[in-house]
């Protein structure tokens, strides 16, 4: 196959060889290999992201979802915080108490919207309830440094 001969001549190049793997799993897609190309595609686009080879990272991102591969992408801001805003806002009001319907009503959103951004916040903090949600919060608070 030609994408193995790629990613064997790419061999202590790492973002050849990162291109290497993206067009393995493409080739592993088109073959009907669908758990050997989200392998292939899940390594590629982390070693992209790293380089930021944005435009490549994206292409493995449009494959997997292809293949009906949920990518995650924890967005870091400056503070190196993983939330956006939106969800910071969101998480803490959650963490604080308010149902997701108080919290719809108090920020000028719909239910749904709510539940969208609290999957997100889930995922990229790795919780799944309310609970572990407060104790992620509490656990990172310290590291965040205030806004200048």
């Amino acid at each position: 196959m030609a994408a193995r001969a790629a990613h064997e001549a790419a061999v202590g190049l790492p973002l050849l060889a990162a291109r290497a793997q993206l067009a393995e799993g493409q080739a592993l897609a088109a073959a009907g290999e669908r758990m050997a190309a989200i392998d292939a595609l899940t390594a590629a686009e982390s070693v992209l992201d790293g380089f930021g080879a944005v435009r490549r990272r994206d292409e493995a991102v449009r494959e997997l979802r292809r293949l009906g591969h949920r990518v995650v992408r924890a967005a870091r801001t400056a503070d190196g915080d993983p939330l956006t805003a939106r969800e910071r806002e969101i998480a803490e009001l959650v963490a604080a108490g308010r149902t997701n319907r108080e919290t719809a009503e108090q920020l000028v959103l719909s239910t749904r919207t709510i539940e969208a951004h609290l999957r997100n916040v889930y995922a990229k903090l790795g919780v799944r309830s309310r609970i572990e949600l407060v104790r992620a919060l509490q656990a990172a608070e310290p590291t965040r440094q205030p806004p200048r």
